[in-house]
């Protein structure tokens, strides 16, 4: 392997390396050791994945392994993209810049590997596997290390070393006996001398004796693999010599999945205090039956893990077991029922007391992802069936704050299978609820509202109002994407008087913001302001933090669209600031992209551009494709009030194909806006009357009228610069027709004053004198109550005040 490495210097190509052999011949430990010798040839360091290819549990799939390969490259979970390919280029984008070591351990087929090698010229990959690996090994840059059992010198070495050679040198024969005993494999050696060093008062010929006794013959005969014979042998060595209550604990380790566990999991299972079971795991690591991994945690190997469930088939404990399997699963799930509680969204109302805070529940949470989901997967396949959905359910909010969509569709699915077996209508309503909302956030808009309807018509039948009022508020949120207000807005009024008649302040406080968004988008801002502050308080009393951040976010769009852009931006300062605590990237996206919209209003693009750019960034790395759109479209309107057109026109063509993946019409003809506006930036005429006719008519179609007044009042800049003046003045006035009709005296004072210019350069200065009278006192009132000297408000003032007709405007702000 030193040779290998040595001829990599001159090649182009990183090296990878398989080493292959038989169970337990030492590919791991082979792997470990070279690593340590040559560490200081990769200054980036290493890093080291367990692929699970031959353990009790599935093989870890590429999606899952290279999950694990970003995180160990520093990529926060939360940034990790949804897809194979993203993770794949993701990874590739940051082994190009680094000389690293990656082992690949426990490989299960060369399918599993391809897309995991590190691809940095500076880097290696060694991959460990049982099978051999030849779609794999075919490639040119690609070398094979072969392990076969160690030949008795070798083994001599390895328990010199494990027990020191002057013991060694003494008792060469016993050595030799132990060596035979384990059938020459090292995993086998490393546990005889560990019990050798742990029992002082017994010599190593006793333990191979031991080894040579029992019913390690018969295995042998009746197992078609030594390895595994061997390494039982050994283990029951082990076991034999652990202490009663550590008997007890490993055994019931057989109980646990995922690929680690803490002092907690042991504790519930043993319902020991802390200080016993330290002194357990210490004398299970001691045997080198657990191992120590650090920061707390602990594992079994893959083997352990067998064996430990052999023993405890084996064992007399089939009542402990039952009753040690439930206090694992009460343990679990009541502290991620509590965890829950503090996270959100809306549950049904409970007066428990909570005993975990917010940071602490979320760290729990992500320590423990990997063991609650494999418990959900395993009580499931073993018939618990009220468990699998109330784990599910405590699962949600985590899941879906961190992203980790594909976990929650898994144990959701596994959820609803298990509450309709067991006849549990709720909390089937729930599963369904919950998959309803996933399927949403991964764009499936009829499957979601499918399912959210059949949870309503559960929770009706069994006349659960607050189970009904959610499954309202659930389809209010998918209709909500697909752009059918009249369905929000009765969904949510229906929800909201059933949570309000329930005293459910956490359902009313998220009908209260569905609303909000409601009124907000169809123009009624004063309104959407009521709700919003409503749904604030009442979060704020409830310490709901992550509902904060979302009406705070919700507060900074209003008073955007209100003009009150210096309270807007510091309402998106509010909700970034809880996001970042909770460790939410995607709503810190969010509000990243709301600040750039305000400050681009306040006439600051640069700014505004450092804001957008650091949003599409999070966006793309976690495959937030709905948020990504509003980004790009703010970067559009960016770089145009930036003069970079052609930016701005490739920023705005993404957005506009990944709504129409969408099918988000709503969003479709905010886009198709933003490209008009280009168009017509780049004197395309005929093209952007194209586009403002298509936004026309998407927003009549969906019933977005106040939409539409923008949209006039874009078509009619268009018509005066294509000297199309009587009906540019049509279109302005159109456009002031329709803003009259709503509460924003911002918006129409804005709307006034844009009217004016076109109407004076295509009818008359008389004809605008009143729109500009209009613009001046709204806009001067409006200014004086609520906004700064700087504001885009004070601007149109003195535009207004001065009467006169500016030579050029920037259309990014039509």
């Amino acid at each position: 392997m030193d040779e290998l490495l040595r001829g990599s210097m001159d090649n182009t190509a990183p090296l990878v390396i398989v080493i292959q052999g038989m169970a337990g011949v030492g590919k791991t430990a082979l792997a470990v050791h070279w690593a340590h010798k040559i560490a200081s040839r990769f200054p980036d360091g290493q890093l080291f994945v367990d692929l699970r290819g031959h353990t009790a549990e599935a093989a870890m799939d590429p999606q899952e392994a290279l999950d694990r390969i970003l995180r160990g490259l520093g990529v926060p979970g939360e940034l990790v993209p949804t897809t194979l390919d993203a993770k794949i280029l993701l990874a590739r984008t940051h082994f190009a810049s680094r000389s690293m070591l990656l082992i690949l351990d426990n490989a299960v087929s060369s399918d599993q590997v391809h897309s995991l090698l590190a691809s940095g010229r500076s880097c290696t990959t060694i991959v460990t596997s049982r099978n051999r690996l030849p779609g794999l090994i075919v490639k040119s840059s690609v070398h094979t290390v072969d392990l076969d059992v160690l030949q008795p010198e070798e083994a001599h070495e390895l328990v010199s070393g494990l027990l020191g050679v002057g013991e060694a040198s003494a008792h060469p024969e016993a050595i030799a006996e132990l060596s035979k005993q384990c059938a020459y494999l090292p995993l086998a050696l490393r546990i005889a001398a560990a019990n050798r060093r742990v029992r002082t008062n017994t010599t190593v010929a006793e333990i191979a004796r031991e080894l040579g006794e029992g019913d390690r013959l018969s295995a042998l005969a009746h197992d078609d693999d030594p390895y595994t014979s061997a390494v039982r042998t050994a283990f029951d060595c082990s076991y034999r010599e652990l202490a009663n209550e550590e008997k007890r604990a490993f055994c019931l380790l057989g109980l646990v999945t995922g690929p680690d566990f803490g002092p907690e999991v042991v504790a519930a299972l043993l319902e020991r205090g802390p200080v016993a079971t330290r002194q357990i795991l210490r004398g299970l690591t001691l045997a080198n039956l657990v191992q120590d991994v650090g920061t707390e945690r602990f594992r079994l190997h893959d083997l352990m893990s067998d064996y430990a469930r052999e023993r405890l088939r084996s064992e007399d404990l089939a009542q402990e077991q039952s009753e040690a399997r439930w206090r694992l699963f009460d343990w679990l799930l009541g502290t991620a029922q509590n965890a829950a509680e503090i996270l959100g969204p809306p549950r049904r109302p409970s007066a428990s007391p909570l005993s975990l805070e917010l940071d602490k529940a979320l760290k729990w949470y992500e320590r423990e992802r990997h063991l609650l989901v494999a418990t959900t997967r395993q009580a499931a396949l073993g018939g618990f069936h009220k468990v699998t959905w109330q784990l599910a359910d405590a699962l949600f909010a985590f899941l879906d704050l961190r992203a980790y969509t594909q976990d929650n569709l898994e144990v959701h699915q596994y959820g609803a299978q298990a509450a309709e077996l067991g006849r549990d209508h709720l909390p089937l309503a729930t599963m369904l609820r919950h998959l309803a909302c996933i399927y949403r956030e991964q764009g499936r808009y009829e499957k979601a509202i499918r399912v959210g309807e059949r949870a309503r018509a559960l929770s009706a039948a069994h006349k659960d109002q607050w189970s009904e009022a959610e499954s309202m508020a659930t389809l209010a949120s998918i209709h909500w994407r697909c752009s059918n207000y009249e369905q929000v807005r009765r969904l949510t009024d229906g929800a909201l008087q059933i949570r309000q008649r329930l005293g459910d302040r956490r359902g009313e406080a998220e009908c209260l913001h569905d609303l909000a968004r409601i009124h907000r988008r169809l123009g009624h801002c004063s309104d959407a302001l009521r709700c919003d502050l409503e749904a604030l308080d009442l979060r704020q009393e409830l310490a709901d933090r992550h509902g904060e951040a979302r009406s705070f976010l919700n507060l900074s769009r209003v008073f955007c669209r209100m003009g009150m852009h210096v309270w807007g931006l510091q309402a998106a300062d509010e909700a970034l600031e809880i996001y970042t605590q909770l460790g939410a990237k995607p709503g810190q996206a969010v509000a990243l992209c709301s600040s750039a919209n305000i400050l681009r209003h306040l006439n600051q693009p640069r700014e505004a551009y450092l804001q957008a750019a650091e949003a599409l960034e999070i966006q793309i790395q976690i495959g937030d494709s709905r948020g990504e759109v509003a980004t790009r479209d703010n970067l559009a309107r960016v770089h145009l009030a930036l003069g970079e057109v052609g930016k701005a026109l490739t920023h705005a063509r993404i957005a506009l194909s990944i709504d129409e993946q969408l099918m988000d019409p709503y969003g479709i003809a905010l886009r198709r806006h933003t490209i008009g506006l280009i168009m017509m930036r780049r004197q395309s005429y005929d093209a952007a009357m194209g586009e403002l006719e298509g936004e026309l008519a998407l927003r009549e179609e969906i019933g977005d009228v106040r939409g539409t007044a923008s949209t006039y009042i874009a078509m009619a800049e268009l018509c005066d610069r294509m000297g199309l003046g009587p009906t540019a003045a049509r279109h302005a006035r159109d456009a002031v027709t329709i803003e009259r009709g709503f509460d924003n005296p911002f918006a129409l004072g804005r709307r006034l004053s844009q009217a004016a210019r076109i109407v004076a350069r295509n009818d008359c200065l008389e004809a605008a004198r009143p729109y500009w009278e209009e613009a001046r006192r709204l806009l001067m009132d409006f200014d004086a109550r609520c906004l700064s000297p700087s504001s885009t408000a004070c601007r149109a003032t003195r535009c207004a005040c001065q009467f006169v007709v500016p030579e050029s405007h920037d259309v990014a702000d039509l």
